[in-house]
């Protein structure tokens, strides 16, 4: 268990199961025509994709 306020870790699979969650979420709220919403996910999303699988963030 980490400190409260301590770094939080997730493995790659779990990352990839976040991610995964999340792009069905943004792809939900697009065909329900919510691309404001949809846009914002997605944006979150390639953030992610970003840290956790090798970028230069």
């Amino acid at each position: 268990m980490t400190e409260q306020g301590g770094p939080v870790s997730f493995t790659l699979e779990e990352m990839a199961a976040v991610i995964e969650d999340l792009m069905r979420i943004a792809d939900d709220l697009l065909s329900a025509g919510d691309e404001v919403n949809a846009f914002l996910l997605d944006q979150v999303v390639n953030t992610l994709l970003d840290r956790a699988f090798g970028g230069d963030s």
